[in-house]
């Protein structure tokens, strides 16, 4: 099967996440800088502005030059990663609306999964070599690809709200 373009294919996606993450945000900033706060960020009001102009940011710069911005956006990842684990194994279950007002549902390892699979295809996306238009293949993979990962975050949000998420 030719996967040309997938690499540019992950890039687009994890660009229209990051720009749907920033818009939520930038659409109620003190909505955001409360569910900052409950998490424990350092200085909500302050991430609240900063954030969002990073994710839109990295977007523009994933569609522009992938592979570069794809290895800023796995570095990105991996630091909200480690924070929502940090959380979780501190017990804290709120919300974590990471995609603004798109996410009321509480902390969970789901989140964590979800994080994963982006961070997978942050991977992918560094193996290209620009825009490059997609092979049907790609495009195939690609759905095959989010679906599941869509079908695994829904199984561990499944599974954590049987057996709650414990320090």
């Amino acid at each position: 099967m030719n996967l040309d373009g997938l690499p540019y294919l992950a890039a687009l996606v994890l660009a229209a996440l990051f720009l749907l993450s920033a818009v939520a945000k930038w659409r109620d900033l003190p909505a955001a800088a409360r569910a900052f706060r409950a998490l424990g960020v350092p200085r909500p009001w302050t991430a609240v502005r900063v954030v969002p102009g990073v994710e839109a940011g990295l977007a523009t710069v994933l569609v522009l030059a992938p592979e570069g911005a794809a290895m800023l956006a796995f570095a990105l990842l991996v630091a909200f990663t480690v924070f929502l684990v940090a959380r979780l194994r501190a017990g804290v279950t709120e919300p974590c609306r990471c995609f603004g007002g798109w996410g009321f549902d509480r902390l969970s390892w789901a989140d964590v999964v979800r994080n994963g699979w982006l961070l997978s295809m942050a991977v992918v996306a560094m193996t290209g070599r620009g825009p490059v238009a997609p092979s049907p293949g790609a495009v195939l993979a690609l759905v095959a690809w989010v679906g599941a990962a869509v079908a695994s975050v829904r199984w561990t949000a499944r599974i954590d709200r049987v057996q709650p998420t414990r320090p």
